[in-house]
């Protein structure tokens, strides 16, 4: 009888080892990476129209839905949402960013958001209404999906949606006439790297442009070490038995095709803006599980360009918001 157990269990065992290499040797694939990696294609919305703001609690005539082009011609689906105070007086016009061009105090939030679903799934649609709320008659939210995401075309990959959030900024500034004074970038998840890229690349640019403030909440260092920890519902863990073996996480990270080095640009970000002495915000929104995490097991990499400097008064930066 024993004999029997410890044969089927083997048996098990070894099954679920080959189905654990197969999805390895998957996960080395492009195609495949970018779907576990962005999980583009889990919609959580599908019952709903994203064309129909209404379906998701919006008032009506609160969101409008449109279209942004990229250079590299494709196709991104966007919202702009409006402060409620603005919806009475102009319920029967459709010219939502009018009032955002018209209003010198009014400020837009551009949304990027998490992997997974599209901007009108779960928490995101709350999480619009809280933002306005802060300011009801003159904060608008732009939320969009990247490309690969809900109706947005192509499929996503990082250099993808770092073109993607330059693409609607650069929309927001040139065709809406927004001036960077007057936008906040916002960032939750995956979004917080999009988020930093694009910064970035502002930042870096002659002359450089800096938006009002940047917000990441939840943001991490880099995909490799976060796909070392990830777990699925929280139990389940993917590759995090390979990281017990350091040349392990070596390799994932050599056959990783997009890595999101945020820690990387976070501090060419800090640089970049002390050197060209710009006056800027960065604020990094965390639970305190988050905090302790990144702090005892990704070391100082976020907290030590954060605080480079930070005591010249040009600079204004809050490292860490507690939630």
């Amino acid at each position: 009888m024993a004999r029997i157990i410890i044969m089927y269990a083997g048996t098990i065992a070894a099954t679920l080892a080959a189905i654990y290499a197969m999805f390895l040797g998957l996960l080395t694939t492009g195609y495949f990476q970018a779907h576990v990696v962005y999980l583009h294609r889990i919609q959580l919305s599908w019952c709903l129209d994203l064309n129909v703001p209404e379906q998701f609690d919006f008032l009506r005539n609160q969101v409008t839905s449109f279209e942004i082009p990229t250079p590299d011609n494709e196709i991104l689906h966007a919202w702009h949402i409006l402060p409620v105070d603005c919806i009475p007086a102009n319920i029967l016009y459709r010219l939502s960013f009018k009032l955002l061009q018209d209003d010198p105090e009014a400020l837009l939030v551009i949304y990027m958001h998490g992997a997974a679903g599209t901007m009108g799934s779960g928490y995101r649609v709350p999480s619009y209404r809280a933002l306005s709320a802060g300011h009801p008659d003159n904060l608008h939210v732009l939320a969009f999906d990247y490309r690969g995401f809900g109706h947005s075309t192509h499929w996503p990959s990082e250099r993808g949606l770092i073109l993607d959030a330059v693409s609607i900024i650069n929309w927001v500034m040139h065709v809406a006439n927004i001036p960077a004074s007057r936008i906040l970038i916002f960032g939750q998840s995956l979004g917080t790297a999009v988020a930093l890229a694009a910064s970035k690349q502002y930042a870096l640019q002659s002359p450089p442009v800096v938006f009002a403030g940047s917000i990441l909440v939840a943001p991490f260092t880099e995909v490799a070490k976060l796909a070392g920890t990830y777990r699925v519902g929280g139990y389940i863990p993917i590759l995090s038995p390979l990281f017990y073996i350091p040349i392990s996480f070596t390799c994932v990270r050599i056959l990783l095709h997009d890595i999101w080095l945020s820690h990387d640009r976070i501090r060419t970000y800090v640089k970049a803006n002390e050197v060209n002495g710009v006056k800027y915000r960065l604020s990094l929104i965390l639970a305190e599980m988050i905090i302790l995490y990144i702090g005892i097991i990704f070391g100082p990499c976020f907290c030590t360009p954060l605080m480079l400097q930070s005591r010249r008064a040009k600079s204004g930066i809050v490292p860490w918001l507690k939630i």
